[in-house]
């Protein structure tokens, strides 16, 4: 049985138990590696940030903000979806990279360039999951907001990890073949980097000041 075939047997990451998602990626033989964790992981973050940000809206919110919030509210339910895929898709490209390694095939640069570029489909979508956080965690309560900068903290981890496994494959890529050039691809890694690191430094500063605050209000 090939590695696509092997994975394709157990179903989308969707219909896959959180218990049964982490036997695989701790198994040997089964390759869910980390770019789907890291995507599934992003996953679960939006589907924290999309409770906070629906929740985010009130009676007494200004109309202009509650236009936002609905906004973000669908974007994260399409993120949650997207980023599932996104875990699929870095089964495939994995699995197809291990096929290649036993087979010993001779070109690997498509299929480096593809698991490469798959991870950095997945730090997009994590990212875009960490800036809808850093925009709604003024409008949380004091109530959620923790749960909303825990959904920044996460997904920034699946950007940096996504990265991590884009970055490596890139390297690859310029190693199989001298002369490729990885700037265009460094220079998003580098972009994707920063300004999901700008984004959770301020989600959660807000945060903990949002904590602070009530902490002090309450004594």
């Amino acid at each position: 049985m090939s590695e696509p075939e092997r994975n394709e047997q157990l179903g989308p990451v969707r219909d896959r138990t959180v218990s049964d998602l982490s036997a695989q990626i701790a198994a040997k033989r089964i390759h869910v590696g980390g770019g789907s964790a890291a995507a599934a992981a992003a996953s679960l973050a939006a589907a924290s940030a999309e409770l906070v940000v629906t929740l985010s809206i009130r009676k007494s919110t200004p109309e202009q903000t509650q236009a936002r919030l609905e906004r973000d509210s669908e974007r994260l339910t399409r993120l949650r979806s997207a980023l599932l895929d996104a875990a699929d898709a870095d089964e495939l490209a994995l699995g197809n990279l291990m096929q290649a390694y036993r087979s010993r095939e001779a070109d690997m640069g498509a299929l480096l360039v593809a698991a490469a570029e798959t991870a950095l489909a997945s730090a997009r979508l994590a990212a875009e999951v960490v800036e809808i956080a850093a925009r709604g965690v003024g409008d949380a309560s004091r109530f959620t907001v923790s749960d909303l900068g825990s959904a920044a903290a996460i997904a920034h981890g699946s950007v940096e990890a996504a990265l991590l496994t884009a970055e490596v494959n890139f390297e690859l890529v310029a190693e199989s073949a001298p002369g490729t050039s990885i700037e265009s691809w460094t220079a998003e890694i580098e972009a994707l980097r920063a300004a999901s690191t700008r984004a959770v430094k301020r989600t959660l500063s807000t945060t903990r000041a949002r904590i602070a605050d009530a902490n002090g209000s309450a004594t």
